[in-house]
C-alpha cells in the first residue's frame, strides 16, 4: 500500500520506506538552504512516523560545485553522528533560484520491506542516432515518451505508472519546466502526484527530459 504525505515537503509512503524531497530557495547562507530542506524533510518523515536517523540514502544536487563542502558540513550537523546514510553530493541546475535540492530514503531499521522496489529511468533518445525520437519534438511530446518507456520497464515487473512512489526528474533548461510540469502532472492525473525531487542536468544527445523513478506494488 502507498500513502502520499502532505505539505511542507514532498513525500511519499510504501512497502516500509519513506521518501521525501525539499528544495530552496531560502535566505540566508548556502547552510541556512541546507539546514531548510533537512528541517521540511524531518516534518515528511515525522508524518510517517521516521525521523532523520531512519535515512538510508540521499541525493543533494547543488547549484555550483563550490558549495559541496559547505553543504556537505551543514547536511552531516543536521542529522547529527549516528547518521550512516549513503550519500551523493552532484552539482547541477537547482530551478527556481536554490542552491540545494535533497530527496531521501528511509527505511525502518527492524523492519524488511513486504515487496521490492522495481528502478526505472529513460529518455526520449534513439540510440542509433542519439538523437530524440521524432515524437519527442515537443516537451509534452517528449515527456509522454519518456513514460511510455517507463511504463514498458515496469509492465515487465508487474507494475504500472500507478504504482509510482517517487520519480527524479531531469530537465535541460528551466526554460523547458512549464511545459514538463503540465505534462508531467497530466501522466499523473487519475493519482496522487508521487514525491519528486527536480534538476536542471546537461542530458545525453539533444534530450532535454530524463525521468528516474521508484515503483511498488
Amino acid at each position: 500500500m502507498t500513502q502520499f504525505l502532505t505539505p511542507p515537503a514532498s513525500g511519499a509512503a510504501s512497502s516500509g520506506f519513506v521518501f521525501a524531497s525539499a528544495s530552496g530557495p531560502h535566505p540566508g547562507t548556502t547552510a541556512d538552504e541546507t539546514r531548510a530542506c533537512v528541517e521540511k524533510i524531518a516534518a515528511t518523515l515525522a508524518s510517517a512516523g521516521r525521523g532523520l536517523a531512519d535515512v538510508v540514502k540521499a541525493n543533494i544536487w547543488i547549484a555550483d560545485e563550490a558549495l559541496h563542502d559547505d553543504v556537505a558540513a551543514a547536511y552531516r550537523a543536521a542529522l547529527g553522528p549516528d547518521c550512516r546514510a549513503v550519500l551523493t553530493i552532484l552539482a547541477a541546475g537547482v530551478p527556481g533560484g536554490g542552491r540545494v535540492a535533497i530527496d531521501v530514503v528511509a527505511a525502518q531499521s527492524d523492519a524488511a520491506p513486504v515487496a521490492p522496489f522495481v528502478y526505472a529511468s529513460s529518455l526520449a533518445i534513439d540510440v542509433a542516432t542519439m538523437r530524440r525520437v521524432p515524437e519527442a519534438a515537443t516537451i509534452a511530446g517528449e515527456t509522454a515518451v519518456v513514460f511510455q518507456r517507463i511504463g514498458k520497464q515496469l509492465d515487465a515487473a508487474g507494475l504500472s505508472v500507478k504504482d509510482i512512489v517517487k520519480t527524479t526528474t531531469y530537465v535541460r533548461d528551466e526554460s523547458y519546466l512549464e511545459e514538463f510540469e503540465q505534462a508531467y502532472r497530466e501522466i499523473f492525473a487519475s493519482q496522487d502526484l508521487p514525491a519528486r525531487c527536480t534538476v536542471l542536468l546537461g542530458l545525453a544527445g539533444d534530450c532535454r527530459i530524463q525521468v528516474e523513478v521508484t515503483a511498488a506494488a
